[in-house]
């Protein structure tokens, strides 16, 4: 018997970031078990794709306007995953149209949802906060995480830290404000770090600059297009990490690390909250209005935890994270086709 289909339209690009496909990868790999999985990109570089989506995966690419098309092409009983901020109301009742059952990944809360799932990561967002056109399941907070594999195993592994010595630097694969720049200047002023791990992508515009800049230090190393199973890696190599309060976030936090972080973007909001509020982050309001002063004297605070409070952090996060969500998701999936 044929596999469901299972169709994910979505984007990424310099303009809105890695986010909305990182995390539709996550779901897709939690479900390619029982299911035929197809992803519909526009505006979407190839070398982004090849990165972040299994070579077993199908793919296609229309333009702006040719996801007219894509709506005529669905047929009758397959699933639509949709993750990103353009596809509104008129667009989910295109797809019903169809009669397709329709998933949302969410962040926003933005308009009124016609759909028959909405999973939202934020650990504080209630289904009350949403205005939904018929019946619709929710599946809300971190027990439907969406995270990749290798993250997923991790936030289900051990994690003893003795002290601060190595950082994980990353603000995306855009970083379209050049924060890593700057916060990068500020680590190279304490001697105890001895590597700063930058991670960011073939789309960012600055990589150059950065090169230039620290080509002198020993310290600074920098990643480009690494995968899930390396990103992972490299975050286990470190005690202390930087970046937005961004899907980023939820793999450092499901790693185990002392994460100081910041909203970059308005729809990181609800995850910062949540995790400040869990004491799984430090948090330090947005990262763009953030003096050198402010993060010099944050991370002067931090470079004296020692054993004790580094395992506090994992402890906040392991209890927040348990690496179980993409079994929770894989069952609803399967209630969605009447399996």
């Amino acid at each position: 018997m044929p596999k469901t289909k299972v169709y994910f339209r979505t984007d990424a690009n310099p303009e809105i970031g890695m986010g909305h496909l990182v995390r539709c990868s996550a779901l897709a790999n939690m479900i390619s078990s029982e299911f035929d999985i197809h992803f519909v990109t526009a505006n979407t570089p190839q070398p982004v794709l090849k990165k972040f989506l299994s070579s077993e995966y199908k793919t296609e690419t229309v333009n702006n306007s040719g996801d007219v098309e894509f709506v005529r092409k669905i047929q009758k009983g397959d699933l639509i995953v949709l993750d990103h901020y353009s596809f509104d109301s008129a667009y989910q009742d295109k797809i019903r149209q169809n009669g397709n059952k329709v998933v949302f990944i969410d962040d926003l809360i933005g308009f009124n949802y016609n759909v028959d799932l909405i999973i939202n990561q934020a650990e504080n967002v209630t289904k009350d906060q949403y205005k939904i056109v018929g019946p619709t399941k929710f599946c809300l907070g971190t027990d439907y995480i969406l995270l990749r594999k290798p993250f997923l195993k991790a936030a289900r592994s051990e994690r003893d830290l003795k002290k601060i010595e190595s950082v994980f630097v990353s603000f995306g694969g855009a970083d379209m404000d050049n924060v890593s720049q700057r916060t990068v200047k500020v680590l190279l002023k304490f001697p105890q770090l001895k590597k700063i791990h930058v991670l960011s992508s073939s789309v960012n515009e600055n990589i150059d600059k950065w090169k230039s800049e620290f080509k002198n230090s020993e310290k600074v190393k920098f990643h480009n297009d690494l995968n899930a199973e390396e990103v992972c890696t490299l975050m286990q190599q470190c005690e202390l990490a930087l970046g937005p309060c961004s899907n980023l976030s939820l793999e450092l936090c499901s790693v185990g690390i002392v994460f100081i972080t910041g909203i970059t973007a308005s729809n990181q909001d609800n995850y910062y909250k949540a995790l400040t509020a869990k004491s799984c982050v430090l948090g330090i309001g947005k990262w763009q209005e953030l003096s050198e002063q402010a993060l010099y004297d944050k991370l002067a605070s931090v470079m004296i935890y020692d054993e004790k409070d580094i395992k506090w952090f994992i402890n906040n996060q392991r209890s927040f994270i348990d690496g179980r969500s993409g079994e929770r998701l894989l069952q609803e999936f399967l209630k969605l086709a009447g399996q």
